[in-house]
């Protein structure tokens, strides 16, 4: 019988090896293109000489609220959406450091993403059996260099009009939509590989002007 410690000690030094190699994993841009039918995301991660260039797109929006990309909370949103896209391709590297791209998320914003990623990343690392307490593990961090954040800082009120609710074919998504449209209405956006109509039509929920979908195209090194 093989000694448990010895068998993940190939691991532990691949993991050692990709995280000397692979030190910062850059978050370098993060755009929203405005279309007649929809918004496409265009996502730069970059880790030393590896490059990636996802996409997701977001179709069924009419041209006025595809046009809202440009508002500062869309800009948080965007920016939100690519950290998280982001961790599907720092898994292949566990990189010390992620460095989120400009605009700097002020220091509020990197305390809450630093709390966030060992929860949600709990199964990944247990089943590659990391050990992601060691102090220093992964620090989510601005641009090295940048001064303080901009004009993107938290605190403005809320914009208007009902909740988004991501539909990806779970029970949360539904249970979620189901409490929160008693009250002000929901917002569905879809994300999963059945068609919107048979989401909405589950939930109970149709939306007049058509149900946004969300598309995820993976960059040609993922």
């Amino acid at each position: 019988m093989q000694d448990v410690t010895t068998a993940q000690a190939p691991r532990a030094d691949l993991l050692r090896r990709l995280r000397e190699d692979y030190p910062v994993f850059r978050i370098e841009d993060a755009r929203a293109i405005p279309g007649p039918a929809g918004v496409r995301l265009e996502f730069a991660f970059a880790a030393g000489a590896l490059r990636f260039r996802p996409v997701v797109e977001f179709t069924g929006l009419r041209p006025d609220e595809a046009g809202r990309v440009v508002s500062v909370t869309a800009q948080r949103m965007i920016r939100a959406l690519a950290i998280i896209e982001a961790f599907s391709y720092w898994k292949a590297l566990c990189s010390p450091v992620i460095e989120v791209a400009l605009p700097a998320p002020d220091a509020a914003e990197l305390d809450w993403w630093q709390a966030f990623w060992p929860g949600a990343m709990g199964e990944f690392f247990y089943r590659n059996q990391i050990d992601y307490t060691a102090p220093g593990f992964l620090t989510i961090r601005g641009p090295a260099g940048a001064g303080g954040p901009g004009e993107d800082t938290p605190g403005r009120a809320a914009p208007a009009g009902p909740p988004l609710v991501l539909f990806s074919g779970g029970k949360d998504s539904l249970a979620l939509a189901r409490i929160v449209s008693a009250g002000a209405g929901v917002f569905p956006l879809s994300s999963s590989q059945k068609t919107p109509a048979w989401r909405l039509s589950v939930a109970g929920m149709p939306r007049n002007n058509g149900t946004p979908d969300a598309r995820n195209s993976p960059g040609p090194k993922a």
